[in-house]
């Protein structure tokens, strides 16, 4: 949930103008995302992990939460600025790591037919960018994915949207299910092996 700390800055007028300091590895749908909320790519100081940095002031924003609860106004924040103009709530989308690298789901190639068969579509977390994943959760009537960063853009879900999360039984992350819960969503966790 890093972009609600952007809630933190707007909260404080005088930050405004100041640039944001990001990894320098940041990839490019992150860069997107930060453009949407004013910083655009001049705005980033990007510092490579090997490398300290020298400031004069240095404001950090965080959030004042406890544990993974995200406080209500960043979510609302963050809907404000990320929402898709038009939520029709129709569709039914799978979050899918196919050709991820990591955490990937063992049985997936199982699973397609199946959730094919109930009306869902696969979006490919490789290969599908911010804007377009926004846009699709916020059309969605019902999202299913791993338990994993992706789960962020659920602050765009229609209220009462149906939410399934694939945990590793005994290990559940409770950030996801305590911003669904800010929204009326109807979350549910699916524990595999």
């Amino acid at each position: 949930m890093a972009l609600a700390r952007l809630w933190a800055v707007e909260q404080q007028p005088r930050l405004a103008s100041l640039p944001l300091v990001v990894h320098a590895g940041i990839d490019e749908a992150r860069i997107a995302d930060l453009a949407t909320f004013g910083y655009p790519k001049e705005r980033l100081v990007l510092v490579d992990s090997e490398c300290g940095l020298k400031v004069a002031n240095l404001h950090v924003p965080s959030l004042c939460v406890a544990g993974d609860c995200v406080s209500p106004l960043a979510v609302q924040y963050l809907r404000r600025r990320l929402l898709p103009t038009r939520q029709s709530g129709g569709r039914r989308i799978y979050l899918s790591r196919v050709s991820c690298d990591a955490r990937r789901l063992a049985n997936e190639e199982e699973l397609l037919p199946l959730l094919r068969s109930h009306g869902f579509e696969a979006l490919d977390m490789a290969s599908v960018n911010g804007s377009e994943l926004t846009q699709s959760i916020g059309e969605a009537e019902a999202v299913l994915s791993m338990d994993d960063e992706a789960l962020a853009r659920l602050v765009v879900a229609p209220q009462g949207a149906h939410i399934g999360v694939i945990a590793t039984e005994g290990i559940y992350n409770s950030r996801a299910y305590l911003v669904s819960s800010q929204l009326a969503h109807d979350f549910v966790y699916l524990a595999g092996l």
